[in-house]
C-alpha cells in the first residue's frame, strides 16, 4: 500500500519551477526506501543464519606435548615463545642441544583419541591451551 503511494507521488507531473527538486526528492526517496528494505532484508537473514544449530565438537581432552615430541622426535618439548607456536621438541645433551623443530598436535591428538581428533587452541597468548577435539 505504501508502496502504491510511493509510486503516485515519484510519478505525478511537477509544476515546471520545481520539476528538478521534485525529481531530486523522489530519487532520495526511493533510496531512502531501498535502503531501508535491504537492511530489513538483512536483519530477516541475519537471524535465520544464527538460529541455525552449529555442528558442535566435542572436547576430548589436553594435549600433551611433551609426549608428542617425545614420539615424534625422541626428545622433549620445550617453550620457546609464549604463545601456542612456541612449542619446539628439542634434545638437550650433554654437549649439545638440537632443536628438532616444531611437533605435531594435529598428530598427537589423533593418537591420543582416535583418527578423526584434531588440534586446537582456546588463546592464542596461553601455550598451555591446546585441546583434542572431535
Amino acid at each position: 500500500m505504501r508502496l502504491n503511494a510511493l509510486r503516485r507521488f515519484t510519478t505525478a507531473e511537477p509544476d515546471s519551477a520545481s520539476s528538478a527538486t521534485t525529481r531530486f526528492r523522489s530519487m532520495n526517496i526511493k533510496r531512502s526506501v531501498g535502503s531501508g528494505l535491504t537492511a530489513i532484508a538483512l536483519a530477516l537473514g541475519a537471524s535465520v543464519v544464527a538460529a541455525m544449530p552449529a555442528h558442535a565438537s566435542t572436547m576430548l581432552g589436553g594435549v600433551n606435548v611433551d609426549r608428542a615430541c617425545a614420539w615424534q622426535h625422541g626428545t622433549g618439548a620445550d617453550l620457546v615463545a609464549w604463545n601456542v607456536y612456541g612449542w619446539r621438541c628439542i634434545y638437550h645433551g650433554a654437549y649439545i642441544t638440537v632443536n628438532w623443530g616444531g611437533v605435531n598436535l594435529n598428530q598427537e591428538c589423533a593418537s591420543e583419541y582416535g583418527s578423526t581428533a584434531y588440534a586446537r587452541y582456546l588463546d592464542y597468548n596461553n601455550p598451555y591451551s591446546w585441546r583434542c577435539y572431535r
